[in-house]
């Protein structure tokens, strides 16, 4: 998909790639100076993958060598954690996402009970069948007050904006949000903070107005009666190398897999 971000078909995207989740990984790319961060963010959350926001030619080499180290090494696919003696709830993501070159595993979730128990976790690599198991009780104690239950919290709104943008019971959606954020202190699309400065400000000498840049959210090179940027294009040759580094790649897996000769091979469980 190739779209200048202006689009009313966010929500139907979303749900195309969510509906296909297992059949492979998608990575979003932004590049402008005005890019929709919130559906670059979404499909590449969707897709289990990594989004990239390029605004600048500068940032193309190290966006794509980035891109290019973490598709060239997949360490672990088809991943998946079983519990064994904890009772686990409110795991976000729902489905973890392949391990790949520099983006580690993180997954987030609550327990019942007692810290005790097994976490298994098993995926493929390209040797077969990989898990390792870990002792719950052995955990390390990070003392973070109340930190990790923030990052709790913040996975959990993001599923919960995903499915409300989705149409999903939208006032149900709204109103978990609204009860996360407050509990957890998040600033959401539905709460914000409030500040209030009482430092008393100086009076120019004359009373006359003091004039002050006010930032906004309008994306650079808009202004407010404008419906359309007035920025060129995003830049072309930057999305045409994205588009060739990722076909390379793919040609470059498949001529590996068919270099190959036939095997049979009988998988083990080991650690």
């Amino acid at each position: 998909m190739v779209t200048d971000g202006y689009v009313d078909l966010e929500a139907e995207a979303y749900a195309l790639v969510r509906s296909h989740i297992g059949d492979a990984n998608l990575f979003a790319f932004g590049i402008g100076s005005a890019v929709n961060r919130e559906l670059i963010e979404r499909l590449a959350r969707a897709g289990r993958a990594e989004p990239a926001v390029i605004e600048s030619p500068a940032a193309v080499a190290g966006q794509l060598g980035r891109f290019q180290r973490m598709i060239a090494s997949p360490l672990l696919t088809q991943v998946r954690a079983r519990y064994t003696g904890l009772d686990v709830r409110s795991v976000y993501p729902e489905h973890l996402p392949d391990v790949l070159a520099q983006r580690p595993l993180v997954w987030v979730g609550k327990y019942s009970g007692e810290s005790q128990g097994k976490i298994r976790l098993e995926g493929h690599t390209a040797q077969g069948m990989w898990f390792r198991e870990m002792e719950i009780g052995q955990a390390t104690q990070l003392h973070t007050g109340g930190v990790l239950a923030q990052l709790w919290a913040r996975e959990r709104i993001s599923e919960l904006e995903d499915r409300h943008a989705l149409g999903d019971d939208r006032p149900t959606r709204r109103a978990e949000i609204v009860e996360t954020g407050l509990k957890y202190h998040l600033l959401t699309r539905f709460t914000s903070f409030v500040a209030v400065d009482t430092t008393p400000r100086p009076i120019n000498p004359g009373g006359a107005a003091e004039k002050v840049q006010q930032p906004h959210s309008l994306p650079e090179g808009m202004t407010t009666m404008e419906t359309v940027p007035t920025t060129p294009e995003p830049e072309t040759v930057a999305l045409l190398v994205v588009a060739g580094a990722a076909a390379y790649w793919r040609l470059r897996r498949r001529k590996k897999a068919s270099d190959r000769e036939p095997v049979t091979t009988s998988l083990s469980s080991g650690a």
